[in-house]
């Protein structure tokens, strides 16, 4: 698992995301990203957080992704559509920013977030 610790100081702790993504939580990604940019074609995907409506997009991925939510502060766990926090902005953007790139990382090998635990040896 590769544990993430939350930049945000109103919500400190850390968010735990698979090692990689099955067919479902692909799909869910991939489903996220198509919405945003069928809403807006020349947006980039770090941009739609800073919009309301395209911000809700990313959320029902997050659900299928992030493996454990263990945020301070009254986040709340597993934070879900209804409840995932709208404000204040800029700690929801910072957050869902570093969410992003986590999960983008997750496409390639050059993630430079650490597992949780080492993989097993290849065993030949």
């Amino acid at each position: 698992m590769r544990i993430i610790q939350s930049p945000v100081p109103l919500w400190p702790g850390t968010i735990t995301l698979p090692n990689w993504l099955n067919f479902e939580q692909d799909r869910a990604w991939r489903d996220a990203l198509a919405t945003i940019t069928a809403e807006r074609k020349e947006i980039k995907i770090f941009e739609a957080v800073l919009d309301p409506i395209l911000r809700e997009a990313y959320i029902p991925a997050f659900e299928k992704i992030v493996v454990s939510w263990d945020l301070g502060n009254g986040f709340p766990c597993p934070p879900t559509l209804e409840t995932f926090p709208a404000t204040p902005i800029d700690a929801v953007g910072t957050l869902m920013v570093m969410l992003i790139v986590a999960i983008e990382n997750l496409y390639s090998d050059a993630s430079d977030l650490p597992l949780a635990s080492p993989p097993p040896p290849i065993v030949t």
